[in-house]
């Protein structure tokens, strides 16, 4: 019986390997979990026990999602999203209301914490380096380097020398802490904690582009430098996705529902609203 269910998973194979759309294209099979993989992080399982006698399958595809869009649909990441665009100051850029100087606030403490994430890359890549994870240490020296680029450019923007004066808040404290500690003790999950600023920002301007008033001075500023259609990850994106696995997915959750919470934080305190803390947010909801 086993060589024929054998047979029939290596027909099966060979037959959907020839199906081909937008969405599958199988490339592997593992007898031992009984799982397909596709080309993207997607996972699609087979249950073989959905075989008809005459080799006939019932149930075939089972899509899972992609690593990096399972944490941000988490039952933990949906409530604060919805906390987000509630924001004071989200709401303010959308309808054009929020204060200028609350929006100086927050792009100059942002550039800090661009100086910070370049920092906590590079100590990062250091150690995983050291470890002989030489994938996770190439991928976050292209980071920091990319992190420096936007820290320089925004400097220029706002015609600044550097940040050392600035005065930062409580929240992007915080936020830039939980980098440099994450950085120090558990480097290879420093992409989970930096993925709630990649994928939440262009999740906003998806649910506000289409009624946001293009003479507001936060439309191009804001709006439109964040836009990124859900279909085109971003590098950590992609790079989480393919580098993260199940077995990651219970300490991920708890990392990235703190990093949403700290962004959550950061819109919060520009627009002077009360932080919440990680209690309130994650550990009393898992």
């Amino acid at each position: 019986m086993w060589l024929i269910f054998q047979k029939k998973l290596r027909d099966e194979k060979k037959r959907l390997q020839s199906f081909r759309s937008n969405r599958f294209i199988l490339v592997e099979f593992s007898l031992l979990d009984n799982e397909w993989y596709s080309k993207t992080p997607s996972k699609i399982g087979l249950n073989p026990n959905s075989f008809h006698q005459d080799g006939v399958v019932k149930k075939v595809l089972q899509i899972k999602k992609p690593f990096s869009k399972m944490l941000f649909d988490h039952v933990l990441s949906l409530p604060i999203r919805d906390e987000v665009i509630k924001t004071v100051f989200v709401r303010g850029m959308a309808q054009g209301t929020l204060r200028s100087s609350s929006y100086f606030d927050y792009s100059v403490q942002d550039i800090v914490y661009l100086a910070n994430a370049a920092r906590a890359y590079k100590d990062a890549a250091q150690q995983m380096q050291e470890q002989g994870n030489n994938d996770f240490a190439l991928f976050y020296r292209k980071q920091a380097q990319k992190f420096q680029l936007h820290y320089e450019e925004s400097l220029s923007i706002l015609k600044l020398q550097n940040v050392d004066k600035v005065k930062t808040g409580t929240a992007i404290e915080m936020y830039m802490g939980y980098h440099k500690a994450l950085a120090k003790t558990n480097p290879r999950f420093l992409p989970i904690a930096m993925l709630p600023c990649s994928i939440l920002y262009p999740w906003i301007v998806r649910q506000f582009i289409g009624t946001v008033n293009k003479q507001s001075p936060y439309y191009e500023d804001w709006f439109v430098k964040n836009t990124r259609e859900e279909d085109n990850p971003s590098s950590t994106e992609a790079f989480v996705d393919t580098k993260f696995t199940p077995q990651d997915e219970e300490l991920s959750v708890n990392i990235f529902c703190e990093g949403m919470m700290n962004e959550m934080n950061f819109f919060r305190g520009v627009g002077g609203e009360k932080l919440l803390n990680f209690e309130e947010v994650c550990r009393n909801r898992i």
